[in-house]
């Protein structure tokens, strides 16, 4: 070819450099493809222990079916009612719950750390995570994040104060000489909206939660300041945490229309199949008008 040495040289160090390029490259590629199958076994781990080991198969069949039934409910009432006795099969569905909250720390704890991606953890979780930020599994929410399951919590967008939103004769300007002196205990934050229909009782209303029924009812938020405000609130809504199915009302935690975050709210527990509906969902501007 005729080049002289310092061609030859040159045309070295371009393959030289070539060469480093393609180890280079060949590097970042098998890096990348071991990670990928490490994030493979990952999450064929996961799934076989989550779908195929029967541990879990009784509390997801409990959370997708029976939440409002039995979950709920218990929930609700290790967080602000703990001193109502739980029993043997409650305990065990604590245990179960708080097993499958674990495990989903877990599998948040491998996409935090690389092990998994975002996506790979919605492949195989998605659902199960819809199911956990859906309105009524607010008690859920709620229990993560005052138990401690951060991950969880911050996943599920839940916040670590207790709100509580009210819609009848305890928003301001409407409360009567019996209803409870929370003041101290309370802070307003403003107007809300809550998901559900609301009924004339007469001197009061009702929230009632219908499924497939889309509503929005006005309400107040106040930001839960001292936690004695809920003794006081369920003796005025005659809710007993030791017998709810004899209570007026029941304390739900619940996910809001506006602003979109989680609070007690009670809702009424009996037949109100009979009772007028009120116009836009507005006690204040009903009882206005009446």
């Amino acid at each position: 070819m005729g080049w002289h040495a310092e061609q030859w040289s040159a045309f070295g160090n371009v393959l030289l450099g070539t060469g480093a390029v393609t180890a280079g490259l060949w590097t970042v590629f098998n890096y990348w493809k071991n990670r990928r199958s490490e994030a493979a076994r990952w999450l064929q781990g996961v799934f076989r222990d989550f779908y195929l080991d029967n541990r879990f198969e009784h509390v997801r069949h409990v959370l997708e079916y029976e939440f409002d039934e039995s979950a709920g409910p218990l929930l609700e009432r290790r967080i602000t009612d703990r001193h109502v006795e739980v029993g043997t099969d409650e305990l065990r569905l604590l245990k179960e719950l708080d097993d499958l909250l674990n495990y989903f720390e877990y599998v948040l704890y491998l996409e935090g750390q690389g092990h998994i991606k975002k996506s790979d953890r919605q492949a195989v979780f998605e659902y199960w995570f819809e199911i956990m930020s859906a309105n009524e599994r607010g008690a859920l929410r709620r229990y993560s994040s005052f138990f401690g399951f951060e991950r969880i919590a911050e996943e599920l967008a839940t916040s670590n104060i207790d709100y509580v939103a009210v819609y009848g004769s305890l928003m301001s300007g409407l409360t009567g000489p019996d209803a409870p002196d929370v003041s101290g205990w309370l802070a307003f934050e403003g107007p809300c909206k809550i998901g559900g229909v609301l009924v004339d009782l007469g001197d009061y209303p009702g929230l009632i939660l219908t499924p497939g029924v889309d509503g929005a009812v006005v309400g107040e938020l106040y930001r839960v300041a001292d936690r004695r405000a809920f003794h006081e609130l369920d003796k005025f809504e005659r809710y007993d945490p030791l017998d709810r199915h004899a209570s007026l009302y029941i304390r739900r935690h619940l996910r809001l229309i506006e602003p979109t975050l989680d609070a007690w709210v009670f809702v009424y527990n009996r037949d109100a199949k009979n009772a007028a509906e009120v116009p836009d969902g507005d006690w204040r501007a009903y009882v206005a008008r009446r």
